[in-house]
């Protein structure tokens, strides 16, 4: 089978051709997927990203999906992860509401974290922006929270973070959000060439950069807009599973793209499986 890993940071299996906008590994193809997947057409049995799609702005995450599409077989199973918008808004209003009738330190935490997690990888201007303040306090009242929306990553990191508090954490602890796995898939190199080139100023090209790195987020997904979104590629049978379940064969053998030590990597995601018509 020709498995495809599009996006695919550091997690990556050798039975698949794992694509990313800078290798960080000799299992890793250096690919800008912008400006399209280097693999001729009805070549892959699959198609895999995970909170890719997301970096993409609205049109150009169409453009993506269409050519996961034209490099399908037919019969292909494309696999999307993406964050949920459905479940980012319903936490905001839940805590927002649970805040209105107990105003507590508790729930004043939980209705500042929401706000964070539902629009700052939208807005910030900075690497890790307020998201990466949330998490590198000294104490995190409501870390359970965190740890039940964020999951594997958010523990990781938040155990390395009280190991070394005398790191500086915008230095050398990122949050995935903000990692160089985002921050290094697009090469800086030739941006600045270009954008030097066509009379970008000095004072521009740090926030132009920043705005083209890959780590803020240009669109989001509920299961209604996704699923609007591959039906209009030309996708069918389109469905919404979890992290445990594939119509990827052989799921069992490759579920460590999804899962860690038994559990979910990212709690917080939408996963949704589509087909490419016979």
């Amino acid at each position: 089978m020709t498995l495809l890993n599009l996006g695919c940071g550091q997690r990556f299996h050798p039975d698949w051709m794992n694509i990313d906008f800078v290798s960080h590994a000799p299992e890793v193809m250096a690919h800008d997927l912008t400006t399209g997947i280097p693999v001729p057409d009805n070549r892959a049995d699959a198609v895999y990203h995970s909170h890719v799609l997301e970096h993409f702005s609205k049109s150009n995450g169409a453009a993506f999906i269409q050519e996961c599409f034209r490099v399908l077989k037919p019969g292909g199973v494309l696999r999307v992860v993406v964050p949920d918008l459905e479940a980012l808004a319903l936490q905001y209003v839940q805590a927002l509401n649970a805040f209105r009738q107990q105003p507590d330190a508790m729930n004043k935490a939980n209705h500042t974290w929401a706000t964070i997690e539902m629009i700052d990888q939208l807005v910030r201007t900075q690497s890790g922006g307020d998201m990466m303040a949330y998490w590198s306090q000294p104490q995190i009242l409501n870390e359970t929270t965190l740890e039940q929306r964020l999951g594997y990553e958010f523990t990781t990191w938040r155990k390395a973070y009280l190991q070394n508090q005398q790191a500086s954490p915008v230095n050398n602890y990122r949050i995935k959000h903000a990692s160089p796995s985002w921050r290094q898939r697009i090469s800086m190199h030739w941006k600045n060439y270009w954008l030097h080139r066509w009379g970008i100023a000095a004072s521009q090209l740090p926030d132009m950069l920043f705005q083209q790195s890959g780590e803020k987020h240009l669109w989001m997904y509920d299961a209604v807009s996704l699923q609007q979104l591959l039906e209009q590629q030309g996708f069918e049978a389109i469905t919404q599973t979890d992290a445990f379940h594939s119509r990827i064969p052989q799921w069992n053998k490759y579920q460590m793209l999804d899962v860690e030590a038994g559990v979910v990597r990212k709690p917080d995601s939408l996963f949704m499986e589509a087909l490419k018509p016979l």
